[in-house]
């Protein structure tokens, strides 16, 4: 995915240390934790709506494998994604 600090910096024609510096101080988080947060939420809607396994839900927002997406997840959201798509699957 192209979505990383170093290739929107690139984008913006500004330097990384830069980008990082304005965007912190524009919306309070940082943009690594912003594009994490993005993605774990665009997660979110694909383990709802879809039946995709957990392994293409990672790849399609981003993450580099499974093991790091589940990690991840379950840092942001307390749940794995499994118990994630179980839970709202049963409850909603």
């Amino acid at each position: 995915c192209d979505l990383t600090v170093s290739n929107i910096s690139r984008k913006c024609n500004i330097s990384e240390v830069h980008f990082r510096r304005l965007f912190s101080c524009v919306y309070h988080v940082s943009p690594i934790r912003f594009i994490k947060l993005a993605r774990i939420n665009k997660a979110k809607e694909l383990l709802l709506s879809e039946t995709c396994s957990i392994s293409e839900i990672a790849e399609n927002c981003g993450f580099q494998n499974h093991y790091y997406f589940s990690k991840a997840f379950k840092t942001e959201t307390n749940m794995t994604p499994s118990d994630f798509r179980k839970f709202y699957a049963t409850n909603h």
